[in-house]
C-alpha cells in the first residue's frame, strides 16, 4: 500500500508555534505563581512546565523539534544526492548538527561545559573574565563555533531564492539570539542581580522562546524547500531484495482534487 500525505507548511508552522507559545505561557504562569505563592504544589507544576529546566514537557517538545529538523535535513540530503546537487555535505552536516543539538537539549551538555578547562583556557586566551555576560563561560566555546559554521554555510545560504533565503536567515538569527544572545543577557542578570528576580525569569524564558521559534521557522524553511523542489516523496517498503510495487498513480492523492489540503 502506498500512502500520500499532503503537507501544508504554513499550517504546520502555525500549529507548532501555537504549541511553543502555549508552553512558554504555561512556564511563565507557573513560575510567577510559584514566585509569589511558593508551595510544593505550585513548585511541582513549575518543574513540569518550566522551559528553563530539563526532563519535563518543554524539554521533550524541544528535543522532538530539533530531531524533526534533523530528519528533514537527512531526507533532503538523500534527495539532493540522488539529483546530483552541489550542497550534499552541507545538508548532511545540518542533519548531524540538529541531531546533536537535540541530544544536548535533552541532557544540557552545554551547561556542563561551564568551568571546564577548555572554557577556562579559552577565556584566559581571549582575556575574558568569568563575570557579567560571560558568567556562563560555555559561550566562549560556542561563539567561535557558531562563527565558523556561519562562514561555512555562507554560500549555501546565498544559493537559495530570495524568499527562502530570507526565511533561513530569520530562523538562524532567531535561534542564535536565543541560544547565545539571551543566554548572555541572562548571565549578566544572574551575576549582577541574581536568579531569584522576576526579570531573570522573563529573560531565561525568552531565551527558550527564541530557540524553539527559530527551530520552527527552520522546519518551515525545510518544508517549503521540499514543496518547491519535489512533486512527491514516495516510500516503498522492501522485502529482501524485492521492492513491493507501489500502487498506480491514478490512486494517489492529486493536489488539484478537492481532498487535497492546501
Amino acid at each position: 500500500m502506498n500512502i500520500t500525505i499532503p503537507v501544508c507548511p504554513p499550517k504546520i508552522t502555525k500549529f507548532l508555534l501555537g504549541i511553543v507559545f502555549a508552553l512558554v505561557g504555561m512556564s511563565l504562569l507557573t513560575e510567577i505563581i510559584s514566585y509569589f505563592w511558593g508551595n510544593k504544589i505550585f513548585e511541582f507544576f513549575s518543574d513540569i512546565f518550566n522551559v528553563g529546566t530539563e526532563r519535563n514537557i518543554p524539554t521533550l517538545f524541544s528535543v522532538l523539534l530539533l530531531w524533526t529538523a534533523a530528519l528533514l535535513c537527512a531526507l533532503i540530503t538523500f534527495i539532493e544526492k540522488d539529483r546530483g546537487e552541489r550542497y550534499i555535505i552541507h545538508w548532511g552536516l545540518l542533519s548531524l548538527i540538529f541531531l546533536l543539538l537535540g541530544w544536548d537539549e535533552g541532557v544540557q551538555l552545554h551547561d556542563a561545559l561551564t568551568n571546564t578547562a577548555l572554557a577556562t583556557n579559552l577565556s584566559s586566551i581571549a582575556g575574558i573574565k568569568k563575570q557579567e555576560i560571560f558568567t556562563f563561560n560555555w559561550v566562549v566555546i560556542a561563539i567561535p563555533i557558531v562563527f565558523l559554521v556561519g562562514l561555512f554555510y555562507l554560500k549555501f545560504i546565498w544559493s537559495f531564492p530570495p524568499k527562502q533565503k530570507q526565511v533561513l536567515i530569520i530562523a538562524a538569527i532567531t535561534y542564535v539570539m536565543g541560544a547565545l544572545g539571551m543566554e548572555m543577557i541572562s548571565a549578566w542578570i544572574y551575576d549582577t542581580i541574581g536568579n531569584h528576580k522576576l526579570i531573570y525569569i522573563f529573560t531565561s524564558t525568552s531565551e527558550d522562546l527564541l530557540e524553539m521559534s527559530g527551530v520552527v521557522i527552520f522546519i518551515y524553511f525545510l518544508l517549503i524547500h521540499l514543496k518547491l523542489y519535489l512533486d512527491q516523496v514516495e516510500i516503498n517498503f522492501v522485502k529482501g531484495e524485492k521492492t513491493i510495487p507501489s500502487v498506480p498513480s491514478d490512486f494517489l492523492i492529486d493536489e488539484h482534487q478537492p481532498n487535497y489540503i492546501d
